[in-house]
């Protein structure tokens, strides 16, 4: 038996590409469960004896005979020895995916569970979760699919996690083929995304004679054109970064042409002034370019065509208090608070996020609620329609 242990130790060595010493430890391990099971949980020590090179198994500080330990291993240690062996398997891929945390992979499609995605990866079973997909993905078993090493828990079924919508992927995909963002002469400064539809990735060159947005694009697109391809047609859209806010802001809301900024630097609002013809364009689709924008720059955007910026111009301040002061919990003062970081009509008030108005006002989320009713009651008797 001594014979049998020790050559299953050193096959499982050269199969597993295991530790010496982490093996002796799994086979150890699970010596110790298959003579609890066997003798109850009484006191049991394993022990490697590495000049004789063998393991000794003590019950009650008794050791075992040769002939009692070959029954356990014949009997009830192989199982539990071999699925020790595939979680040491599993933890020490798992540590070495962990090293490569935010990096690109390649991954062979091997079948579906549910709606995620079971690929092979440098012999591991990895998960690329649906949700972490793109809308036009389609992958069907052996074709290869790219992916980013988004997590890794060797505690989990499948210890890696990949994803395809994270901005990161993008941000080593243009890695890849734009070679001044490996010297660093352009940088990448934020990207953001809005999976399988469209994304704003924010760029600045070191160097003056360096066109940031050229050196990712490439001549005719040579550069970008992968990338679009391996995000599905995804939009990207590139944007110089600017340390001045105002330009920063119109620049993101590209491709709309921007007339009037108006920063509120106490909340971090902007109020964006466009022409009327540009308004749809200034918020996209589904309000995709605007939100784009925001997270773009970390400021909240307020877009409004020229006409109504005009109409809002006359309104007087004495008018803008009255109408702010016919809210529950606003008086004269909180009113000004309001007119000053920007709110000029009952329609900014329904539209700013609730945590935002919580902070400007000092009130709790349930006066915050309050008020934002009041606001859309009052527009609706109006004939306004709030979205």
């Amino acid at each position: 038996m001594k014979e049998e242990l020790i050559s299953l130790l050193e096959r499982l060595e050269k199969e597993t590409g295991l530790p010496r010493g982490r093996i002796i430890e799994v086979l150890a391990s699970a010596l110790k469960v298959a003579a609890e099971r066997k003798f109850g949980q009484k006191n049991i020590k394993v022990e490697f004896d590495e000049e004789k090179g063998e393991f000794l198994i003590f019950v009650n500080n008794k050791k075992l005979s040769t002939q009692e330990l070959g029954r356990i291993v014949a009997f009830r240690a192989r199982q539990i020895i071999a699925q020790k062996i595939r979680e040491e398997e599993k933890s020490l891929l798992a540590e070495k995916f962990a090293k490569r945390k935010g990096e690109i992979v390649w991954g062979i499609v091997d079948r579906r569970e549910g709606r995620d995605y079971i690929l092979e990866v440098e012999g591991m079973e990895v998960r690329l979760p649906y949700r972490e997909t793109l809308p036009q993905d389609e992958f069907y078993r052996g074709e290869k699919v790219k992916a980013l090493v988004l997590e890794v828990d060797k505690n989990a079924e499948y210890p890696v996690l990949l994803s395809r919508t994270h901005p990161q992927f993008l941000e080593k995909l243009l890695l890849e083929e734009v070679p001044e963002l490996k010297e660093g002469t352009v940088k990448i400064k934020n990207v953001v995304r809005e999976p399988g539809y469209r994304s704003k990735v924010a760029v600045e060159s070191s160097r003056k004679e360096i066109d940031s947005i050229g050196a990712l694009i490439g001549i005719k697109g040579t550069r970008i054109k992968p990338v679009l391809h391996e995000l599905r047609g995804e939009k990207i859209d590139i944007i110089p970064y600017s340390d001045d806010i105002k330009e920063f802001i119109a620049r993101a809301l590209a491709p709309a042409e921007v007339e009037e900024i108006e920063i509120y630097p106490e909340n971090k609002r902007a109020r964006v002034i466009v022409k009327d013809d540009q308004l749809s364009l200034a918020i996209g689709k589904k309000g995709q370019n605007v939100s784009l924008a925001a997270r773009l720059t970390g400021w909240n955007i307020d877009v409004r065509p020229v006409s109504q910026a005009l109409r809002e111009k006359k309104i007087s301040e004495e008018e803008k208090i009255k109408e702010f002061t016919s809210l529950p919990g606003i008086d004269e003062d909180r009113a000004k608070k309001l007119i000053q970081a920007g709110f000029f009509t009952l329609e900014d008030i329904c539209r700013v996020p609730r945590d935002e108005l919580e902070k400007l006002l000092q009130i709790n989320t349930e006066e915050a609620q309050k008020i934002v009713k009041m606001a859309r009651e009052m527009l609706k008797k109006e004939g306004v329609k709030i979205g």
